[in-house]
């Protein structure tokens, strides 16, 4: 393996050490319990009902609050602004970031389908956790760097999912607009759901497409907001 392979699985590891030691994945593993417990007092048909919605919001609380938790901690020690005299860049810290908390809100997320669903299509289900996962950090991302106070990021994010849930009104037929389709949460739940109880894969396909292009652009945009934070403010 080259020695830039090797780097980046050791800032992988580190991430990981980060993550058990500010109890992440122990707060990650409450919250689906409590999901779990939820889905198991349901009758089947309430739980096949609601299953997508809960593993929606389980990944949409656990991946907006852990990125904006780990920013302010390395803002609060000091270890994000001294990337200026370290080789990795803006770009590769963001993204070591979202790889592990992505895989951590997966995995929250998989348990609760693998003790609630007998029909889940783990083909469909991966692959739209995985970007659904990762949709919300970066979403999560952009909206915590311009804050440097914990309740005024709570205010925000509050507001962000007010506007990113509005396609559960589509999901259970209280609103049925195409304008939905602006929203990167659309494609999202429809991958979920569709995972759940079942979907054309050509309409899997592209819908598992648009979320791929909607990841891919707030990534971009996350890594210009960072470099541009990073320049204006590299003595916080």
């Amino acid at each position: 393996m080259s020695g830039t392979g090797v780097s980046l699985l050791n800032r992988l590891a580190w991430e990981f050490r980060l993550q058990r030691r500010y109890y992440f994945w122990t707060v990650g593993l409450i919250v689906s319990v409590v999901w779990l417990s939820l889905l198991l007092f349901m009758n089947e048909a309430a739980r096949e009902r609601w299953l997508p919605v809960i593993i929606f919001a389980d990944l949409s609380n656990i991946g907006l609050l852990f990125i904006a938790g780990m920013l302010y901690l390395e803002r609060r020690q000091g270890t994000l602004f001294a990337m200026a005299v370290t080789p990795v860049s803006p770009g590769a810290w963001y993204l070591q970031k979202l790889v592990c908390l992505t895989v951590l809100t997966t995995a929250c997320a998989v348990a609760l389908a693998l003790f609630a669903s007998l029909s889940a299509s783990w083909v469909y289900l991966l692959p739209a956790t995985i970007l659904t996962a990762a949709l919300f950090t970066c979403c999560g991302f952009l909206l915590a760097l311009p804050f440097d106070g914990i309740m005024n990021y709570f205010l925000a994010m509050a507001v962000c999912l007010a506007v990113l849930n509005l396609p559960l009104f589509a999901y259970f037929g209280v609103i049925d607009s195409p304008l939905m389709w602006l929203l990167p949460t659309q494609p999202a739940l429809l991958a979920l759901s569709g995972s759940l109880q079942g979907m054309p894969a050509m309409q899997f396909v592209l819908t598992v497409s648009i979320l791929l292009l909607w990841v891919v652009a707030l990534y971009l945009l996350g890594v210009r907001r960072f470099r541009d934070y990073l320049a204006l403010r590299p003595q916080a």
